[in-house]
């Protein structure tokens, strides 16, 4: 009789009901939940322990086993494979699922979805199969949305030579053909390559032969029929390409470390094990969901309500130094680039600027290695006149127009080489003694300089070239001041983790460090495989709290004890050309993340300012999907008052929650800066950044529910207060929703320009409060994506 096969299966593990310590592989992908105590899992050759609300997903074929260490309770779920594959249509999946040593929003979803399962599947008396099997698509979806990629399709971000249709051309023709005798020169002839070639091209993008990949693909299907129907195994081998058992056999063991029949019992013996489930187990579990089951009614009634002792407050947590990406630091020789940055400054409290391309081709570097900073002295001539600094990258970083994350365009079309060591220590030198002398030594150390990892430096190897030459700039500055800041490398947190993780243990045995960390933070995470690296799109609403805690975790772990921790570019997405970057959707996500990063970081210099960073031919309508706060026209988007907002707000912080702070001046004066921010819907992921139009933002974030709050500041002095309200949504003060309710014309003119202008700002209302008990309350609803400020002035008088 042929097993009854389901997408999910679970079964209890507790200190009576330990996993076999042995290491072992199987097809089906196993997940791993603890309710309470702790378990090691080791997978391949590597260790990780969980404690109380972990998961960990193990993906198919790994081996791998679980250590108990004591009183452990845990829900092992066992993920079928094949039945997963033809769901989502690929048996190329790969998933990242381990919250010991990841930080991701969803596992919260992923928690809340595991415990739904298990409570209906124990407390339920009459159980609906349906529903049951409903719970469990429920959960595959948040896995697949949130920590899965399709390999095939995986995108590595900045990689512009993608192979992407030959890869796909490949993986079709083994996967129609594996169960015919095909060869590799049958795919080479099919391809119109060379049978040398295309084996070496395979082993380079695939890491395995052709026939191990072959064979891979033919395994895959041999284990379904094996653990799923009575065939023989001669009849199984040769139903999927093996020309003979023994064929059969051979492959499976290289693979398995055991031979098909052995498989195949220990599948039955596992099936009778979930079968024969204790019931000591079974009430633990009921115990555990119990107990959930109060804990979440008890969290439920406050949600919306933020009471708090107006008069206990933490002195000035507003950080004195606020940067903002500007670019090539030759944009600031355009008037309209000058004009826009003092806005900035005098709006937002900018107080530096982070540029680069200091050393341009023909405006800084001329002919023979010869160099000139006549240019370079214009600019900063304007920024030290307005008392704005430089936060100076010193290498060679390249100004991209970036359209998605492996489609991108370099304006300059010059490729950028690597400058030679004594050019480049002698260019340090004389820039170094030429801002002192021309600034002064107390003006420089007010700047910070940064030096960029050039991927040509191999900053991820001992004897790679970024050392050297960061020391060349260190010491050159440190011999004027030690109290230049000198930092880098600018790595790009989440996606760049591994990598991170070596440099770090790299510098700490080094004898120079720096005095900052700087890390960019994008919303993208990726995978490693083996010697490959995906990468996908995060749905993770805290990604950039989270993704900052990992890192500065694992920084305290080994003692690489940095004294300032930057972001020194940071936003939901790296494309120029991404309509959300202009909608009120973005301009939430700041002022959540400047919240969220309050206290956190030492710098946070947002990507980017001006929208004139990314002009180009194609940016002739009024806004083109730029992540500029200021439109080239001069138009300021939601994501200048976002920030505008925070700049307003008192420095004295009472109270601060996932939707916005409470401040106070200490004198009888409050501030409350506040936001409905919507995450990304999982449609996001599917889709080009560049090809989201206007009309269909709201298909990309997750709800559009207006979210009602009621803020209760107590110990407040009696009397009249006036409260005055900012805000901007889509219906009021967005400048693209202005633009779209204009019929989105391509081509306007300078009245209707100027119109919107007067106009794309926030909507005011303004109210007098008597207080009588030192208790004032506020009621107020948020729409969807709306950035709020309110301001409650105490009115003196005389008695």
């Amino acid at each position: 009789m042929e097993n009854i096969r389901e997408i999910v299966q679970f079964n209890i593990i507790h200190e009576t009901n330990n996993e076999p310590r042995e290491q072992h592989y199987h097809q089906n992908l196993d997940m791993l939940y603890v309710l309470s105590g702790s378990v090691d899992v080791v997978i391949d050759d590597k260790e990780y322990h969980l404690k109380e609300e972990d998961m960990i997903l193990i993906n198919s074929n790994k081996r791998h086993k679980f250590e108990n260490s004591g009183n452990l309770l845990a829900i092992r779920f066992a993920i079928d494979y094949y039945l997963l594959s033809q769901t989502v249509g690929t048996t190329q999946m790969l998933f990242l699922c381990n919250s010991a040593v990841d930080k991701n929003s969803a596992y919260d979803k992923l928690r809340h979805q595991i415990k739904e399962i298990i409570r209906y599947y124990y407390t339920e008396t009459k159980g609906d199969k349906c529903y049951l099997q409903a719970l469990y698509y429920q959960m595959l979806h948040v896995l697949i949305a949130n920590f899965m990629v399709k390999t095939e399709e995986a995108k590595v971000l900045f990689d512009h030579n993608s192979d992407k249709e030959r890869i796909s051309e490949i993986q079709s023709y083994i996967q129609g053909h594996y169960q015919s005798p095909i060869s590799l020169n049958d795919l080479a002839e099919q391809m119109y390559l060379t049978p040398a070639y295309l084996s070496k091209y395979i082993k380079k993008k695939f890491g395995m032969t052709f026939i191990d990949y072959l064979n891979n693909i033919r395994l895959f299907h041999a284990v379904d029929e094996l653990v799923y129907t009575n065939k023989s195994l001669t009849h199984i081998a040769m139903d999927n390409g093996f020309c003979t058992s023994a064929a059969l056999n051979k492959s499976f063991k290289k693979v398995f470390n055991m031979s098909p029949g052995e498989y195949r019992k220990s599948a039955e013996k596992s099936a009778e094990k979930v079968a024969n489930e204790d019931e000591i187990g079974k009430q633990e579990i009921i115990s555990f969901i119990e107990n959930e089951s109060k804990q979440q009614e008890k969290g439920k009634a406050s949600q919306l309500l933020v009471e708090v002792d107006a008069s206990n407050y933490k002195e000035k947590y507003v950080d004195e130094t606020r940067v903002i990406n500007i670019g090539s630091i030759y944009m600031l020789l355009q008037q309209e680039a000058q004009e826009q940055l003092l806005e900035l400054k005098d709006k937002l409290g900018i107080t530096h600027v982070r540029v680069w391309n200091v050393f341009a081709s023909n405006t800084c570097i001329r002919e023979k290695d010869t160099y000139s900073f006549h240019k370079l002295d214009n600019v900063l001539d304007f920024l030290v006149d307005n008392d704005i600094k430089l936060y100076m990258e010193l290498g060679q970083k390249p100004t991209l127009l970036m359209y998605a994350p492996e489609r991108y365009i370099n304006p300059d079309s010059k490729e950028i080489k690597l400058f030679e060591y004594d050019f480049y220590k002698k260019l340090i030198k004389d820039l170094s003694i030429h801002l002192v002398n021309r600034y002064g030594i107390e003006e420089i150390e007010k700047w910070y300089f940064e030096f960029w990892n050039n991927p040509l430096l191999k900053i991820g190897e001992e004897t790679g070239e970024y050392y050297r030459y960061f020391d060349l700039i260190y010491k050159t500055f440190k011999n004027i001041s030690q109290d230049i800041n000198i930092g880098g490398p600018g790595l790009v947190l989440g996606y760049e983790k591994a990598l991170a993780e070596r440099v770090f243990a790299i510098w700490k045995k080094r004898e120079i460090w720096p005095d900052f960390i700087s890390f960019g933070s994008f919303q993208y995470i990726s995978f490693t495989d083996g010697q490959f690296i995906y990468g996908k799109k995060s749905l993770d609403k805290d990604y950039v709290k989270n993704q900052v805690s990992v890192m500065k975790q694992f920084m305290a772990d080994i003692g690489f004890n940095v004294k300032e921790f930057h972001l020194d570019e940071w936003n939901y997405t790296v494309s120029n050309r991404n309509v959300i970057s202009d909608s009120c959707e973005h301009a939430a996500y700041i002022m959540k993340n400047y919240i969220d990063m309050i206290g956190n970081v030492d710098v946070m210099c947002y990507w980017h300012g001006l929208d004139l960073y990314a002009e180009y031919y194609d940016t002739n309508s009024l806004l083109s999907g730029d992540a500029g706060l200021i439109s080239r026209d001069g138009i300021k988007k939601p994501s200048f008052y976002a920030v505008e907002f925070l700049n307003r707000s008192y420095c004295n912080e009472i109270c601060r929650n996932d939707n916005g702070i409470i401040s106070t001046n200490g004198r009888g004066s409050y501030s409350i800066v506040c936001h409905n921010f919507k995450p990304l819907s999982e449609n996001y992921l599917d889709i080009e950044e560049d090809l989201i139009q206007i009309k269909d933002i709201e298909h990309y974030i997750q709800d559009t529910e207006d979210l009602g709050m009621k803020c209760v500041l107590n110990n407040v002095q009696n009397g009249n207060y006036q409260i005055k309200t900012y805000y901007i949504n889509p219906e009021y003060g967005s400048v693209q929703d202005m633009w779209k309710r204009l019929g989105l014309a391509e081509s306007m003119e300078s009245e209707e320009i100027q119109f919107i202008k007067k106009h794309a700002n926030p909507n005011m209302e303004m109210q007098q409060v008597e207080v009588s008990d030192n208790r004032l309350e506020i009621e107020f609803n948020l729409k969807a994506t709306e950035i709020r400020f309110i301001e409650i002035k105490y009115q003196f008088k005389y008695e």
